[in-house]
């Protein structure tokens, strides 16, 4: 590059100093930019494709989560009733055992009375 060529392309961009841009620097501002949006575009596309994912398998895990739910409730539900009809079903048996046995009911009532207080008792937890 000669001289004159030097203080044309210093006097062209108005700064005079070799560091401005000049008209061979713009091209790699250009492409420098042209880079970054790039860049950017793709990201933004890889965004919008995470987001494309994310969202059905998040609606996929809130659907799953209700339904485990509902299940979940619907079958405490059942045991609870199959709990209530169990433990009617013993105290009908009960009554009809201490209609029929009497003596024999006090007699097993009195024994796990006695056995509960013995358990119960201070002076047995006092000994050990």
């Amino acid at each position: 590059m000669n001289t004159s060529t030097s203080t044309n392309i210093a006097s062209s961009n108005g700064s005079g100093s070799p560091a401005s841009k000049t008209g061979a620097d713009r091209p790699a501002a250009d492409r420098g930019r042209d880079i970054a949006n790039q860049t950017f575009d793709q990201l933004a596309h890889a965004v919008e494709s995470a987001r494309a994912t994310a969202v059905p398998a998040i609606e996929k895990f809130t659907t799953g989560a209700e339904s485990m739910a509902q299940r979940s409730v619907e079958l405490a539900r059942v045991k609870s009733q199959q709990m209530r009809d169990q433990a009617h079903l013993a105290s009908e048996k009960t009554a009809t055992y201490v209609r029929q046995e009497p003596v024999k009911s006090l007699l097993i009532a009195a024994a796990a009375g006695a056995l509960l207080a013995w358990l119960l008792s201070p002076s047995k937890r006092d000994r050990h």
